[in-house]
C-alpha cells in the first residue's frame, strides 16, 4: 500500500489530491483510488470499502512508515481485522515494491488528462483496466486472469474483431465448459497463493 501525492498529480476539480495505491503481492492486481487527503480515517475507510468488501481481508498489509499507516486508528483497524501490519525500512523505502508502479501510473495518466491536468481522477478506472489486462513480467499472466481465473473482454477486442466477442464465442465452447475451466484455474491460483503466502512468512 502506498500513496501517490502532489509531486506527481495536481489537485483536481473534485478536490482530489492523492491516489491510494494498493497492490496484491501474488497476483500484482492493483487498485488506484483518488482521495482528497491522506488522513488515517480516509485511508482506512477506502481500504475497507474498496478492498475488504470486494476481495476479503488480507493476512498481511505492507506499507511505508507514513503517519497515516502508523496511526492509532489504522493500527486498531488492522488488529480488529486480524491483519499483520508490516512496513518498509526507512533507509530502503524502495522495498515496498510500489515505486515503479507509481511512476508508470503517473505516465499513463499524463497521456489522458486535459491540458490543465485537473481531471486525472476521472480517468483512473479507464487507465487501470488495460493495465490489469496485460501480461505482467513477473507472473507471466495478466492481473485479470490471476484474480478472475479468466481474461476479460476489453475495448481493444472490439477494435480488433469489430464485435463484442463474448467468452463462449471467443473460445468456441459451451458456457458450462468455461465455468469448469474457470473453477479449475481459480483452484490452482488459490493453491499458488497459499504457497506464496506461507513462503513469505518463513
Amino acid at each position: 500500500m502506498d500513496i501517490l501525492g502532489e509531486l506527481h498529480v495536481p489537485t483536481t476539480e473534485k478536490g482530489n489530491r492523492y491516489i491510494l495505491v494498493i497492490s496484491d503481492y501474488f497476483t500484482k492486481w492493483t487498485e488506484a483510488i483518488a482521495m482528497p487527503n491522506i488522513e488515517a480515517k480516509t485511508v482506512a475507510e477506502i481500504f475497507v470499502t474498496e478492498v475488504v468488501t470486494r476481495f476479503g481481508i488480507p493476512t498481511t498489509l505492507h506499507s511505508d512508515q507514513g503517519a497515516q499507516f502508523e496511526s492509532k486508528l489504522f493500527t486498531e483497524m488492522c488488529k480488529l481485522l486480524h491483519i499483520k501490519k508490516t512496513h518498509t525500512n526507512p533507509y530502503h523505502p524502495q522495498s515496498d515494491g510500489m515505486v515503479e508502479f507509481n511512476k508508470t501510473l503517473a505516465t499513463m495518466l499524463s497521456s489522458y488528462v486535459n491540458e490543465h491536468h485537473k481531471d486525472w481522477d476521472e480517468y483512473l478506472p479507464f487507465v487501470m483496466m488495460p493495465y490489469r489486462s496485460v501480461e505482467h513480467e513477473t507472473t507471466g499472466c495478466s492481473h485479470d486472469y490471476l484474480i478472475l481465473g479468466r481474461e476479460v473482454v476489453t475495448p481493444i477486442d472490439l477494435i480488433l474483431t469489430g464485435k463484442n466477442s463474448n467468452l463462449v464465442m471467443k473460445y468456441k465452447c459451451s458456457s458450462q465448459d468455461i465455468n469448469q475451466d474457470n473453477l479449475q484455474n481459480l483452484q490452482v491460483i488459490g493453491k499458488c497463493r497459499s504457497e506464496s503466502s506461507e513462503n513469505s512468512q518463513t
